[in-house]
């Protein structure tokens, strides 16, 4: 009995293609995250009173 392995490289695409809609959409995603994170860090800071 004989085994035997064959190893294929992986495959690398030589480009990737993104489309515009896809950009615009992944540009307002990352915007509209950035925008809550900061709210979200606006309303829960501290209050210093002055003694």
């Amino acid at each position: 009995m004989s085994v035997s392995a064959h190893f294929e490289q992986p495959i690398h695409p030589d480009r990737i293609a993104v489309s515009l809609t896809g950009y615009l959409a992944a540009a307002i995603l990352c915007a509209d995250i950035k925008a809550q994170a900061s709210k979200r860090l606006a309303t829960h800071q501290p209050r210093l009173h002055a003694a």
